[in-house]
């Protein structure tokens, strides 16, 4: 079975999702000098090589004309932001909170989320 590329999931991907998902791209990769990308089927994760823990998965749907990001829960919780950060549903409810970004103002409010998801991992 072909693995696509990241390149393969956001050339799926609206411009305005295209343009988000390279600003935090680049956000997430001026953090440190320690985080690689894996592509996989259904996500992109970018993850930490120090522990190997991944610090944002950026899951593929481009049907939405939204970034859907799951991130670490951390310790102690942060309060939810509905139509922003929420429970995923099913397994992952506890485990990961996930934020939907689809506006540029969006991708500002991630940045916090991400730095302190890199800062965890």
């Amino acid at each position: 079975m072909h693995r696509p590329s990241e390149e393969d999931h956001i050339e799926k991907f609206t411009p305005e999702m295209r343009g988000w998902y390279r600003s935090l791209k680049h956000f997430i990769l001026n953090l440190g000098d320690d985080t690689d990308i894996r592509s996989r089927v259904a996500y992109i994760a970018f993850r930490r090589r120090k522990g190997q823990k991944t610090l944002a998965y950026f899951n593929c749907y481009p049907t939405q004309n939204a970034l859907v990001i799951d991130i670490p829960r951390p310790p102690g919780g942060v309060p939810l932001e509905p139509g922003f950060l929420s429970d995923p549903p099913g397994k992952l409810k506890g485990i990961v909170l996930r934020m939907r970004v689809d506006s540029a103002a969006d991708v500002e409010r991630a940045k916090p989320h991400l730095e302190r998801s890199y800062r965890e991992s």
